[in-house]
């Protein structure tokens, strides 16, 4: 399962996610939980620009816009950077 941060208002009508308490509380008539944190996607749900999420789907074309990149990617290429920065001022 990947985690993503949304870029814009996105709708997921199929699958499974990842998402925290708070998140769950205000989409539970959508949603079955399965547990830890998990849950299946009864009817569609939607996500706001900035909320983090974890989806076990295939990302179709015209939505990676709004699904951005895999949150640990953001991360990992500022980290990335950040190194190679480093290096130059040895």
């Amino acid at each position: 399962m990947k985690e993503y941060v949304a870029k814009a208002v996105l709708t997921l009508g199929a699958g499974r996610v990842r998402i925290d308490v708070e998140q769950a509380k205000t989409r539970a008539h959508n949603l079955k939980p399965l547990g830890e944190g998990l849950h299946e996607i009864v009817n569609p749900i939607q996500f706001k620009r900035g909320e983090r999420f974890g989806w076990d789907g295939e990302v179709p074309k015209a939505m990676r816009e709004a699904f951005g990149e895999p949150a640990g990617a953001a991360v990992k290429r500022t980290f990335g950077k950040a190194v190679e920065a480093a290096r130059k001022l040895v």
